[in-house]
């Protein structure tokens, strides 16, 4: 983890991303994937969502499942069909 930290990003397999991602987004997914977990806390903007779906490039890795708040959806599915169109989703809402 420490070369990641360093910049040394591995490459991914997989899936390539629709759009070229910035290298903290590439850090952020590839720290995630070599720990098993990371609490992303970037600003507004930064692109957490993006970082999260570069997780998901490894085949192996899939499939997966996004738990977020309901206001969040219309945001996921618009940034998962822009960033990485190859995925499929299913979006269901529940209400407590």
């Amino acid at each position: 983890m420490f070369e990641i930290l360093k910049g040394h990003v591995p490459a991914a397999g997989g899936y390539e991303p629709a759009v070229e991602p910035y290298k903290h987004q590439l850090q952020a997914a590839a720290i995630a994937v070599a720990t098993g977990r990371l609490l992303l806390g970037d600003d507004l903007g930064m692109g957490k969502t993006f970082s999260c779906l570069l997780t998901l490039r490894d085949p192996a890795l899939l499939p997966a499942i996004i738990v977020m708040p309901p206001n969040l959806i219309p945001q996921w599915e618009r940034q998962i069909a822009q960033f990485m169109p190859m995925l499929r989703q299913h979006t269901c809402a529940a209400s407590f």
